[in-house]
């Protein structure tokens, strides 16, 4: 986040080429966005009601889980790509800059509220397509508008911008903290016996206990998302005067971490270990709500 304050790109050549050649990346993102979605969802009215509700001959509605685990990637990922894209254009004075940043993440959060509105409804498919294509327009214009401002404009860091900017990755955690505990209710289920169920199988209702290599494969992505969006969101409390400031940063990092390795435990351990699970899983999620109102409290004070 250092150069995001200094805006000194331009004069480290290293820094410059390493920025460009991230922005390049975000393009191929951009550009596979269209086959991701276009995998899962489809680009049609008719793909997109296959997806929620089955084909007319096998109608079968998509259990709410397995859209929560859809939604739940699709918007982890997309928000970093376009938030390092937004941390970059800030640093440059390009025309219609904050309506392209905070378009962009409206538009983003749209289309993740429109696959619950066509989950409860049964229609409004076209909303979804529309967000969508709309979304990835604006991305589009922020990424060429950020190369342009590289190249052709003067650095100048928008410190007021960069509070706005805080307050969209605040934002996100409350909405994004959301969408993991209805996940985690619909996965998993909030109460001991099903955390235990989950884990050591139920024979009663054909349940499998879950494989060593099985929890590896849900573990291994989980700890890098947690120590991105958990680095991230404490790094952001350096911005603002906290007298427990360090005690929230250690205790983003560490329930999280618990609440993504007690699996483990309860399944080669002891089963009672769903009790710490459920304690940590708690106890984040309210940490980092806490923490991204403080940061939109403070930040907004500061505009």
């Amino acid at each position: 986040m250092r150069f995001f304050l200094s805006g000194s790109i331009k004069r480290n050549k290293h820094l410059f080429y390493i920025t460009v050649f991230l922005l390049i990346f975000e393009g191929i993102f951009w550009v596979f966005n269209w086959f991701y979605y276009n995998a899962v969802f489809g680009f049609s009215p008719s793909k997109l009601m296959e997806f929620f509700f089955g084909t007319p001959e096998y109608p079968e509605k998509i259990e709410l889980s397995s859209l929560l685990q859809e939604v739940h990637v699709f918007f982890f990922v997309n928000f970093f790509a376009y938030f390092v894209a937004a941390a970059v254009l800030n640093l440059v004075p390009t025309f219609m800059k904050g309506f392209l940043i905070v378009s962009t993440f409206v538009l983003l959060t749209l289309e993740i509220l429109s696959n619950f509105l066509i989950y409860f409804t049964g229609g409004l498919v076209f909303l979804k397509l529309l967000f969508f294509y709309m979304y990835q327009l604006s991305f589009l214009l922020m990424l060429i508008f950020t190369f342009h401002g590289l190249i052709s404009e003067e650095e100048k860091t928008d410190f007021n911008f960069l509070r706005t900017l805080i307050i969209i990755f605040a934002v996100f955690g409350i909405l994004f903290t959301f969408l993991n505990f209805f996940l985690f209710k619909e996965k998993i289920g909030l109460s001991p016996q099903s955390i235990k169920e989950y884990y050591l199988g139920n024979p009663d209702k054909f349940l499998r206990p879950k494989s060593f290599e099985g929890l590896v494969k849900v573990f291994h992505p989980h700890i890098l998302s947690i120590s991105i969006f958990y680095f991230t969101l404490s790094h952001f409390l350096l911005f603002i005067p906290l007298r427990f400031k360090i005690l929230l940063m250690l205790s983003l990092v560490i329930f999280p971490i618990v609440e993504a390795s007690s699996g483990f435990f309860i399944r080669f351990f002891w089963e009672n270990f769903v009790y710490l699970k459920l304690f940590s899983f708690y106890i984040s999620s309210l940490l980092t709500i806490f923490t991204s109102f403080i940061l939109i409290k403070e930040s907004w004070k500061r505009n």
